[in-house]
């Protein structure tokens, strides 16, 4: 129940996240960056979406299969989504933060990126063991 939870949390919060830092781009920042980066930002606010509804996922997922590390699952993204998406969100708007800051977010968009490749790799590892049949009753 506990890894269902957090996981139903997790993707009302992603959601609400990605509402809210899209509404910001196309309102506040409309004319304060490029095209370019407005892509790189609407590249990582797609990201946080889609990521917010697999957190939902996971947590009803998780009701069915709850030998599924659901937890570790949502863990792992929940890193990989807050390095991607936040990364490329400082990006986009980089000529308004401090250079020194800007020099440190290169290398974790990647890092970002890997874990939520591995996330989604740790559930397909997850699920091959677990029987598409099986319930709570069964376990």
């Amino acid at each position: 129940m506990k890894g269902t939870k957090l996981c139903l949390i997790l993707g009302a919060l992603t959601l609400a996240f990605a509402i809210a830092t899209g509404a910001f781009g196309a309102h506040v920042l409309q004319n304060a960056i490029t095209d370019f980066r407005a892509d790189v930002y609407s590249t990582a606010n797609k990201y946080l979406f889609v990521h917010g509804l697999a957190f939902l996922i996971l947590g009803l997922l998780h009701q069915h299969f709850p030998r599924l590390p659901i937890s570790r699952i949502c863990t792992v993204m929940l890193i990989g989504i807050a390095c991607f998406s936040l990364s490329l969100y400082l990006l986009a708007v980089k000529s308004l933060l401090p250079s020194f800051l800007i020099a440190v977010l290169g290398p974790i968009t990647p890092i970002g990126g890997m874990l939520l490749t591995l996330s989604w790799l740790y559930m397909a590892y997850a699920l091959w063991g677990v029987s598409i049949h099986a319930t709570k009753a069964d376990h």
